[in-house]
């Protein structure tokens, strides 16, 4: 087993892990499976140029120390010409992404319960509330989206590759990265950093957790070969235009949980989404505050399901008693 601490890893042991980087072990666009004296792994390369720099090793200390049950722990990291190395924990579940817009069959869902939904979106919280309030440095994770937030065999949610922006520099690097879809305007329009492009992402997350719609859809639309392009965003800002936004928030969330939700929490999550998504940075609520209102709406949720289930069992005994 690899030790405790965060490892500068030898190139040629991750060649190893990996079968040399084999294309059957690749995962990911830049992410490949290795595994290593009995450990698993996910290693990320990124083909940057100077990456990490003369730093690489402090940082590498630096991150490699963060621990929280809902962030993918960073094991080290290798460094080998111009490529970069980070090495996670791999995880055997697959991604959000995955949960929330696989075509399996038709009303399939690995997640097809109200509360199992608002329990991801706890967890994802307090992963990013923990890099940006509890850590000796706050970090700033910049790509948060659904692909990189990895679900376990017990659908506990876990951030991925947190630490890679700052790795290549881009913590305060005005260069523009991201998925479009996630990226805060601020950061398309000027480059602006800070922890609200964070929030503003983990908003555009939780509006697929709550619609299974993804963050960028396209329909066909009047004309020869032309699509139209559908954010999520737009669509929350739509809907809390309307003078009665309950009832299309009814229909806006996912039909795969079969109006079985509370509908006064649906309402109160997609208010704390679209607060998230707002275009205007100063206007987001921080990370802190983003976990406590999920854990109110969690803890209205489980009263509502706790009625919903005795209600149920009312029922069966009275059918039973016929």
């Amino acid at each position: 087993m690899l030790s405790d601490g965060p490892i500068i890893f030898q190139f040629r042991d991750l060649c190893k892990a990996t079968d040399n980087f084999s294309a059957l072990k690749k995962v990911g666009t830049t992410v490949y499976r290795g595994n290593l004296q009995k450990t698993d792994m996910a290693i990320v390369v990124d083909t940057r140029k100077g990456a990490g720099g003369d730093n690489f090793a402090a940082e590498i200390k630096n991150l490699g120390s963060i621990h929280h049950a809902n962030l993918v722990r960073l094991l080290g990291g290798c460094i080998n010409g111009e490529q970069v190395y980070l090495v996670y924990d791999y995880i055997n579940g697959g991604n959000l992404w995955h949960y929330l817009h696989s075509n399996i069959s038709p009303g399939f869902s690995a997640l097809p319960t109200w509360m199992s939904r608002i329990q991801v979106a706890l967890e994802i919280s307090k992963g990013l509330e923990y890099l940006h309030h509890h850590t000796h440095v706050p970090t700033l994770h910049k790509y948060i989206k659904s692909t990189n937030i990895l679900l376990d065999d017990d659908l506990h949610a876990r951030i991925a590759f947190f630490g890679v922006a700052k790795i290549r520099g881009e913590s305060r690097s005005i260069k523009i990265t991201g998925t479009h879809g996630y990226m805060a305007p601020e950061y398309l329009n000027g480059g602006v950093i800070s922890p609200k492009l964070d929030v503003f992402a983990f908003g555009v997350v939780l509006l697929e957790i709550l619609s299974g719609k993804k963050a960028v859809s396209f329909q066909a639309s009047a004309g020869a070969n032309a699509l139209r392009k559908t954010l999520l965003t737009e669509v929350i800002m739509s809907i809390f235009e309307d003078k009665d936004p309950k009832c299309r928030i009814r229909a806006w969330i996912d039909p795969v949980l079969r109006d079985d939700f509370p509908l006064d929490c649906a309402l109160k999550a997609a208010k704390l989404a679209r607060s998230c998504v707002d275009p205007v940075a100063n206007r987001r609520p921080d990370m802190s505050n983003v976990s406590m209102t999920l854990l109110q709406i969690q803890m209205s949720s489980k009263i509502w399901d706790d009625k919903m289930k005795n209600s149920k069992d009312v029922l069966t005994t009275m059918l039973q008693a016929r």
